[in-house]
């Protein structure tokens, strides 16, 4: 994150804390990727929708800027989705996933945002006795539904050595589609293109005080909007902690991720001081 806060390529123009009441269309919670990525679509499919963006920290300060950087699709929880969506709703997920490698990176190009996204595939491989053979249950039913062709190969021990040796390492599975990139960099240049596409984003900006007891959002804004989404956190904990009605978004293919579970579409109840009153988004509007 430090490196990518340097580089004054991705910076983009400076932004400040919210102090006192502002108006929005949406209000999104939480400048992470989920968060980042719901504005962006929202301005992409209504260019004139005013979208408001508020982090307590920077945006991408986070998991999403401050993890390993692997970008992979679902194919490893095939069985696991298999049984919560049924087969076509899996592979439905899995496709989808899949293309969001190859969609970020052609999103970097466009928006000469240097996250050093490299597509060079994933390598996973067995470095004890106990993980040798972990994959055999996904990837045999990757083979029963014929969608390994050309995604994923299983190596030997030898063939995992002429990728990458170690005397530990035994045999492996290699997922053709996968990548690499420095997550804080896309999160700082994603931050940036949202600025130039009018998202007002505000860091340095705590919308839940205390997290939990929350008697108020004044601390924070009083804003009248027509939705706000909550991304990036324990959003059903928080929700029922503010006494608010809320459904989830749902399983929602965004192009460049899937948003699974959250945001969650708020309509906060009661009429007190500083608190949020905001009507129901529908899902179509969302989508």
């Amino acid at each position: 994150m430090e490196e990518a806060l340097a580089d004054r390529v991705l910076d983009g123009e400076p932004t400040r804390p919210l102090h006192g009441d502002t108006r929005a269309d949406v209000v999104v919670m939480g400048g992470g990727y989920t968060g980042m990525w719901t504005a962006w679509f929202l301005k992409e499919r209504e260019p004139d929708l005013d979208v408001v963006l508020v982090e307590r920290d920077v945006c991408g300060g986070g998991p999403s800027g401050r993890n390993g950087g692997f970008c992979n699709g679902f194919w490893e929880d095939l069985e696991i989705l298999v049984r919560l969506f049924g087969v076509p709703g899996a592979l439905e997920l899995c496709r989808a996933a899949e293309r969001s490698v190859e969609e970020i990176g052609a999103w970097c190009t466009e928006h000469d945002v240097d996250a050093w996204y490299t597509p060079s595939g994933h390598l996973g491989v067995a470095s004890s006795p106990s993980q040798e053979g972990a994959w055999h249950e996904w990837y045999a039913q990757m083979v029963r539904l014929d969608v390994h062709e050309g995604r994923v190969e299983e190596l030997t021990a030898d063939q995992v050595a002429e990728r990458c040796r170690s005397p530990v390492f035994g045999g492996g599975v290699f997922s053709a589609r996968g990548a690499t990139l420095q997550p804080a960099r896309l999160a700082r240049g994603l931050r940036r293109e949202l600025l130039r596409r009018g998202v007002r984003v505000f860091e340095g900006t705590p919308v839940l005080p205390g997290v939990m007891g929350i008697e108020s959002f004044a601390e924070a804004a009083a804003l009248g909007t027509i939705a706000v989404l909550l991304a990036g956190i324990p959003a059903a904990i928080l929700l029922g902690a503010m006494g608010a009605t809320y459904a989830p978004v749902g399983l929602a293919e965004t192009g460049l991720g899937l948003l699974l579970a959250i945001p969650y579409v708020v309509g906060f109840v009661g009429g007190a001081s500083g608190r949020l009153r905001v009507p129901s988004l529908s899902r179509e509007r969302v989508r």
